[in-house]
This record gives C-alpha cells, structure tokens and sequence, in this order.
C-alpha cells in the first residue's frame, strides 16, 4: 500500500523546525492514492463541521462505507506500515499503539485558522496528514502552513498538497499549523493520529471520529438517508451530529448526547421531514437506549413553547403533544434535558448561520427564555449562550 521508492515516508528527512516534522511527496502506491481518491468524491458521505477557527466537511461512512479501497487503508498491516515509518522518523515505539483514521473536505471559502493540538487529556501526541486532489495549482488555496507561533507572521513553512503527498508531524504546544482557504476544486485529506506507546489514549475514535456509543447511531442516520434530507441550510445530519457535539462539549451525559444526535428523526413541529414513524420507535430504543430514544421522541412531540414556565414550577402548567393537545407526563429530569436539548437545538442553527455569513435570528424572546431555563442548564452551555444571546 504505501510507497516504498525515495519519495515514500521511510524515506522522509525529520526537520525540526518549526517543531518536528517530515514531508513525503509519495505516499501510498499511485493506483492506490488513485482509487482512494475515486472513493472519497463518489462513495463519501459529508457532514460538515464549524468552529471558530475552522469550517470544514468531516467523512461520516469512513468506517462504513462497505469499499475494498477503505478496507485496506485499515488493515492492521496497513496501519503498521504507517507506524513503522513513524518510529523510524520520530523514535520511540508506534507499533501496537492506538490509531485513529478520519477524512476530511474542504471546499471554495472553507480552510482552518491558526491553532495547535497540545496532546493533552489522552488525544494523539503525532499526525499524519494525506493530501488527495486532482491536479494542483498554487492559485486553488488550500494549502498547509506551519508556524512557529499563533500569529500570521510566525509563518515558517508551506506545504502545498500536491496529489498523495503527506506530511507527518508532532503534537505539542508549539505545533502551530492552519489551512489557507481553498479558492478552486475541493481538498481532500486523510488525518492518521498516532500514538506512542505507553502514551494515554482518550477513546476509540479520538479526536476528530465518533465516540464508539455513536456508532450506530451514525449508522442509522446514514441508512435513513439523513445526509441528503435538507435543514437550516445543510443536510439535516450536520445539524444533528453538530448538536450532539454541543451537548457533550456541555458536559451533558451520554443519553442527552444521543438524543441530540436524534432529535429531529420524528419531526419537530418547525421540522416536519420525519424519517422515523410511531412503529419506529422500538427501533431508535435498540440502537441508542430507551431513555435517549424517550427523549428525542418527546423533543418531537411536546408543545415546548411552556416548557420555561413549567420549569420555574408554575401551577397549572402541563406538558402537551403539539398537535393532538394531548397531556404527556415528564418528569423534572425529562423537563432539564429537554431544555438543553432545545437550546442546543438553537444554538447549532446559529453558529452554522455566522459560520456561513448568515445572520441569526436572536433577539429579545430568546433573552427571556433564557432566563427562565438557565438554571437547569450546564455551567459551560450558560456562558456560551449568554455570550450568543444577552445584548
């Protein structure tokens, strides 16, 4: 699988400035880069991701996606190929150590500010990353820059991602690196973190893949076709995957995290594109547990518009099904994930509107529901809508 000629990995010179890392023109065998190329424009499915600093498209069926290709890009054997070479470049011992493989896309506008990935609480301490793109030119953007500190002028170094050239580097809190925008065709890469040995390792997946209780869920949504539904401007699994990654970076537990990654298969009432039906529910209940599947189900079904009055323990206020008007019992705990889920909920749309440019609607009667809901929620998710939504 990989390329073994001069131009290969093994082969890659360690420069230490500035922070270690080596360059390698030739990755994979050309068929191979070829065919993997092939898979990620026609077989991939993307969700897109945004942050602050990045906007980028993340590969939701790399590990699903059923392609002789992938299968081989995650054999053991390919795995310890790349490792090997990592022992060789950087010393220490890789073999046998943890590995997590993601695949990202970066289209025309998108690229990833300046930052670095210090290995701390357990994620990866070296990266591999692998360009995959038709033909290059210097014009298209999308290149790799490597600084020696957090500013535009610490620029050091330019990597142009020429088509299965690969640059492997270390992880520190020096390891400043961004992406330019990509101004023609789309960037492709793989992303390989790697681990030394004896180093601590965060979960399966790591820092840029599902956790492994997500997993089928993911699944799932790829099965009912989320990625092709529309919503807020994407497909309907970006802002479900984009709203579970909320919740948990909240510290919410994991059936509220679930539920975030569900909540909107029933339809909601501004959302009534629903994949899954009543009969459906036993199957939602197997893949993501009884209480998460409860509370996607009465996200979809409970008239929320009373739900901060109700929390505040107002006589006479009574959860009902939005269109039937029917009483639904729920319960203090039900009420409290279902304020941080409909925040949540919220708050998602919103970022994807300011990451794309878009203003978000905002304004007076979030302020109010606000207040009437934030004592039930996480400290962390207070601060962050606070700072979206008073003033």
């Amino acid at each position: 699988m990989l390329d073994e000629g001069a131009e290969g990995l093994a082969a890659a010179g360690l420069s230490a400035e500035p922070f270690p890392h080596a360059i390698t023109l030739s990755l994979f065998e050309p068929a191979f880069a070829e065919r993997l190329l092939a898979w990620l424009e026609e077989g991939a499915i993307w969700v897109e991701q945004a942050s602050h600093f990045y906007v980028q498209h993340a590969c939701a069926n790399l590990r699903r996606g059923h392609a002789a290709v992938i299968d081989e890009l995650l054999e053991p054997a390919a795995i310890g190929q790349i490792q090997a070479a990592f022992a060789g470049i950087f010393g220490g011992e890789f073999v046998g150590a943890h590995v997590t493989v993601s695949a990202h896309r970066l289209l025309e506008g998108e690229g990833i500010g300046i930052h670095t990935d210090a290995p701390v609480n357990g994620t990866e301490t070296h990266r591999l990353v692998v360009h995959l793109r038709r033909a290059f030119d210097d014009s298209e953007g999308g290149h790799l820059f490597l600084f020696r500190g957090p500013e535009a002028e610490d620029l050091a170094a330019i990597v142009r991602p020429h088509h299965n050239s690969a640059v492997a580097f270390e992880l520190s809190e020096r390891s400043w690196h961004a992406v330019n925008d990509v101004r023609g065709g789309a960037r492709y890469s793989l992303i390989f973190g790697l681990w030394r040995v004896g180093a601590p390792c965060e979960h399966e997946g790591g820092a840029h893949g599902q956790r492994p209780e997500e997993e089928p869920l993911l699944d799932l949504l790829c099965r009912l076709g989320a990625h092709q539904v529309p919503h807020s401007g994407r497909a309907l699994l970006d802002h479900l995957l984009g709203t579970s990654r909320l919740l948990r970076r909240w510290g919410c537990d994991g059936s509220v995290c679930l539920a975030g990654g569900a909540h909107s298969l029933y339809g909601t009432p501004g959302f009534r594109k629903a994949l899954l039906g009543p009969g459906d529910r036993g199957l939602l209940r197997a893949v993501i547990g009884a209480r998460a599947e409860r509370l996607a189900w009465l996200f979809g079904h409970v008239d929320r518009s009373g739900l901060g009055r109700a929390m505040r323990g107002e006589a006479g206020v009574v959860q009902r099904e939005f269109e039937s008007g029917e009483v639904i019992e729920v319960s203090d705990e039900e009420l409290r994930d279902l304020a941080a889920l409909s925040w949540a909920n919220t708050l998602e749309q919103d970022l994807a509107l300011g990451a794309r440019g878009e203003p978000a609607p905002g304004g007076a009667d979030l302020a109010r529901i606000l207040d009437e809901t934030a004592h039930a929620l996480p400290e962390r998710a207070r601060a962050e809508l606070r700072s979206a939504y008073d003033g």
